[in-house]
This record gives structure tokens, sequence and C-alpha cells, in this order.
């Protein structure tokens, strides 16, 4: 029987080392969170510093011990695994390797025939604009083409779930606007459940099916918002605009 949600997350809490703190003392960064997320939706995560937005997507990666639950399609996530795939800020490229060879290297740690895994390859360079440049090496690529060649290879190990921390963050806003409206077309075409961590009220309505706010001290759910509004989304339509206002309130209050 199939689990009724993707990602079931109970009574998660995660605690660090305070800093300048006596031996032993912690400081709480996720206390007790609770969150769903059902399978093919496009959530994003959106808070201010200190919230523990990354703590939580590295928790459902596997990169971090926590205490509480976590399922994945309802067995316990203990640890990395190839149908998570996590795309960062920075964007973790092999400079020996050309775009090709960077999107095909996951296949290839799979042992798949040489064949297999350039067809793989072939289709996620062409779905991320970059056929005409995939015998170039990443020192030769803008900040943009960069992160379009690690979406496309996170892409390649065909993830069932595409955890995004921060990804566009370090690019010009034109360049952002232009990869988050290439993303949503990747998404439309696979429909790959979502995990995308932003501080940008505006990039999280325009991309997301839901936003959810974390506060910190310790981070805490603040706001769970569905974005009823259809795609492909018009960046100045007045429903997204009162969406950010709400989420805008929400931050800048301190208050659910």
């Amino acid at each position: 029987m199939r689990n009724e949600f993707f990602l079931e997350v109970s009574c998660l809490t995660v605690a660090f080392p305070k800093v300048d703190g006596k031996p032993g003392e912690m400081t709480k960064v996720l206390n007790g969170l609770n969150l769903t997320i059902p399978e093919n939706q496009f959530v994003c995560v959106l808070g201010p510093s200190g919230c523990g937005k990354t703590t939580l997507l590295n928790c459902v990666a596997g990169f971090q011990k926590f205490d509480g639950d976590i399922l994945f399609k309802g067995s316990p996530i203990c640890g990395p695994a190839p149908e998570r795939g996590v795309m960062f800020q920075e964007y973790g490229l092999f400079p020996w390797f050309n775009i090709q060879q960077n999107v095909e290297f996951g296949p290839r740690m799979k042992h798949m025939p040489r064949d297999k895994r350039r067809e793989i390859a072939d289709t996620y360079i062409d779905m991320v604009g970059l056929s005409a440049y995939r015998k170039q090496y990443p020192n030769h690529l803008s900040g943009g083409m960069k992160q379009r060649v690690s979406l496309a290879r996170v892409l390649a190990n065909e993830p069932e779930f595409l955890l995004m921390d921060e990804p566009f963050a370090a690019l010009d806003e034109q360049t952002r606007q232009k990869l988050q409206t290439e993303l949503l077309n990747v998404w439309e075409k696979n429909k790959i459940t979502c995990m995308f961590i932003t501080h940008s009220i505006s990039e999280a309505v325009f991309l997301a099916d839901r936003v959810i706010v974390l506060m910190p001290n310790p981070g805490r759910v603040a706001l769970d918002m569905l974005i009823d509004v259809p795609r492909m989304r018009d960046r100045n339509d007045p429903a997204l605009l009162q969406y950010q206002e709400q989420i805008s309130e929400v931050l800048f209050s301190g208050r659910k």
C-alpha cells in the first residue's frame, strides 16, 4: 500500500553546541518540527538566517543527525540515498570534466553502459538548454550556466525527491529569474517532488505550490500556505503580490 505522504517529518529536533558556551551546552536549531509533503509537490521553505532551513534540508538528505522521525515513502531516513538528489548554492562541478562528463558522472557511478549514460546525459543537457556547450569545461561557463549543469547532473541520477539549497542565491537578478522559469519548465516535464530553500519571498511565491515559513529560536513552522495561482505565472500578478504581502507580515512580525 502506498504511503499517504511522500515525506513525513515528526518531532524533528536538532541541536548544535552553543557558540562560546560551556562544554555540553547546546542550542536547538529545530525543536519538535512536524511537516508532511505529498508526492509531486513543489515546496519552498522560506525564513530568516538561523531558522533551520538548511538544517531541515540536510536532515531530509541524510547528511545531518537528528532526533525525531523522518519517513521517506514510509521508510526511515538513515543516511544519504540516490533517490534524494541534492543541489547546493555552490556549483560542485568537477573542473577536469566537461559538461557531458559532469552530467554522466552519476550514471557512470551506477555502472550504466556507456550508451545508456550518454542517452540520459543528452536528455538532461538538452532539457536545461546546453546542448551546444556539452564539450565546454566549467571554467568557461557563466554562473547561470554552471547552475544549469548542476541541475542536469542531479536530474541525471533520476532522483524521486529533489532538494535544492538556495541554488540561485549567488546569481544576478536577471539570471536568477531566467533560471527560476527554466527550473519550472523542467519541473513541469516530470513533476518531481521538490523542496527548495530560499531567503526570497518573491522567488518562493513564483516557484512553489506551497510555501512553508520557518521562524528561529528555535526553528518552527510559522506559516504553511498553498499558492493557488496557475502556472506559468506572471511575476506581477496581483494574486502573487498578495501572497508576498501575507508572507512578509509573518516574517516581519514574527507571529502567525
